[in-house]
């Protein structure tokens, strides 16, 4: 099996999507970044992220709850992005 970096694969956990079966970086980028300002938010954190922080963004983004809708297998994936085109 691939290896994938792990804010992918909790991306991929959060949108019930299989890894490595279809990607769009547009959403991916939106959603890490809108988890990074909730992180600022809660923590109250202010300025650029240090190693530090990474670290401590990585242990909150890997508890928050995650959707328990199983992953679409790809060919749904992409019979979805067809219809949406």
């Amino acid at each position: 099996m691939a290896e994938y970096q792990r804010r992918y694969v909790w991306y991929c956990r959060a949108k019930g999507l299989v890894p490595g079966a279809g990607f769009d970086g547009g959403d991916y980028i939106r959603w890490i970044n809108a988890r990074w300002r909730d992180w600022d938010i809660q923590t109250g954190h202010k300025g650029p992220h240090m190693e530090a922080d990474h670290v401590a963004f990585d242990l909150w983004l890997n508890s928050e709850p995650q959707d328990t809708t199983p992953p679409r297998p790809a060919r749904q994936l992409e019979r979805e992005r067809n219809i949406l085109q």
